[in-house]
């Protein structure tokens, strides 16, 4: 789960650390994408436990495969996902 914070953890916790992260515009940058952006984001998340853990390539690999399909049939119906296995939900 991305977004759920701990008591202890603030916005501006989360804030600093996805301000750790490089951006794809800056030239010195190792993130060259969009996609490497938020699989770096997701990953210095896990670091600090705002994030639980999961396989971000399996995560950014679904999700493509999953917009290419929603793309040749727009309006379909998104489904739920669950990567941790360490919770259910509906």
């Amino acid at each position: 789960m991305i977004g759920k914070l701990s008591e202890d953890m603030t916005n501006a916790d989360i804030m600093e650390v996805l301000r750790m992260v490089p951006l794809p515009s800056d030239p010195q940058s190792p993130v060259q994408g969009v996609v490497d952006w938020v699989k770096a984001a997701i990953a210095e998340l896990q670091e600090v436990g705002a994030a639980e853990r999961f396989s971000i390539d399996t995560l950014i690999s679904d999700a493509l495969v999953y917009t290419a399909q929603w793309l040749a049939k727009p309006g379909k119906e998104a489904g739920k996902v669950n990567y941790t296995w360490s919770r259910t939900f509906p």
